[in-house]
């Protein structure tokens, strides 16, 4: 999430989940949430939710060091409006 937020009555709380992206049970999916109706003078927050996997290299079942041990990928869910 990037940009300016002047408005110092909105607060943004990003979280990411990091599950299998392609999993229909339990069922994982991006969210935002909004507890903004109007510009009111109580604080308003947009909680983001998305959802990640990483992706790993099969080529050495046995951690030697020869191969790399870090992501190569990653998948990502994301919802915007």
């Amino acid at each position: 999430m990037g940009g300016n937020i002047a408005d110092k009555n909105v607060d943004i709380t990003p979280q990411d989940n990091f599950h299998r992206v392609y999993t229909m049970t339990p069922v994982h999916l991006p969210q935002l949430n909004n507890t903004c109706t109007s510009h009111e003078a109580s604080k308003c927050m947009l909680d983001s939710i998305t959802v990640t996997e990483n992706i790993y290299s099969t080529l050495d079942s046995f951690d030697t060091g020869k191969y790399e041990i870090g992501a190569t990928e990653m998948k990502v869910k994301m919802m915007s409006r």
